[in-house]
């Protein structure tokens, strides 16, 4: 199974080979020969591949076949890209990425709470969006646009349920 090919602008390609080279990053003058034969690894590909004409993308930047370059530069100087370093990744699965913000545990609280109150017939889903804001605050003890966001979910689902159960 092949995968689909993936077109780097050539900056990113420098980046990611200096970042996967094995050399000696701390001192200045190793850095400089890396990056001396990136560039020129990056040419001769570009002379093999493309003729010498490199290909762009739809804004006009210089693009390069990611799998391609890593291949070519590994086959040519194995001893700066060993065949055991592994490309970086291109993109992260959805399940890689980590939730951002804190864990919204004030308004599930309110949801939960003003949930029990409908069900348990100590209002309806109309008492609460006729009851003020102010109300709300006292009544869940949280903010206005907590308590508000709240009432919102609760009453929509509470609808939509309704609708499902009854046909309303």
């Amino acid at each position: 199974m092949t995968s689909t090919p993936v077109w780097l602008p050539v900056s990113t390609c420098r980046y990611r080979l200096l970042v996967l080279a094995k050399y000696d990053s701390t001192n200045n003058e190793n850095t400089r020969h890396v990056i001396v034969l990136i560039n020129e690894l990056i040419a001769a590909h570009i002379m093999d591949w493309h003729g010498g004409e490199l290909p762009a993308n739809s804004e006009g930047v210089g693009v390069i076949e990611w799998s391609e370059l890593w291949e070519f530069v590994r086959a040519a100087r194995p001893e700066w890209w060993p065949p055991e370093t592994t490309p970086v990744k291109t993109e992260k699965p959805d399940e890689a990425m980590r939730k951002r913000g804190r864990e919204p545990k004030e308004f599930v609280r309110i949801m939960n709470a003003m949930s029990s109150d409908i069900r348990e017939g100590r209002c309806t889903s109309d008492d609460l969006i006729a009851m003020p804001d102010k109300a709300l605050m006292e009544k869940y003890g949280a903010k206005r646009t907590t308590v508000r966001k709240a009432c919102n979910t609760v009453v929509a689902k509470t609808s939509s349920v309704s609708e499902i159960l009854f046909g309303n």
